[in-house]
């Protein structure tokens, strides 16, 4: 389920480096993390958990971007352990 404030993004030209973005399958949380690059139809992000690099497909998944906002975990995110 998304959090009311999250914001899907459509549009890769929205993104700015350090974004927080949830990258989610059928409903589910798949990959958390902040922006890191795009390649050709995906994007990067650097995971939360570890700090790894992780390339993202954008045909299987939905990107949601995470404002900052109060109630985030360590990490930095909402609903996401």
């Amino acid at each position: 389920m998304t959090a009311d404030s999250d914001i899907q993004i459509t549009d890769l030209s929205d993104l700015r480096p350090g974004d927080k973005l949830v990258a989610r399958r059928n409903g589910f949380t798949h990959y958390f993390g902040r922006f890191d690059g795009t390649a050709p139809e995906s994007v990067w992000i650097i995971e939360g958990v570890g700090g790894l690099r992780k390339r993202v497909p954008l045909r299987e998944y939905t990107l949601w971007r995470q404002p900052e906002a109060a109630g985030a975990n360590c990490l930095g995110f909402r609903g996401v352990a």
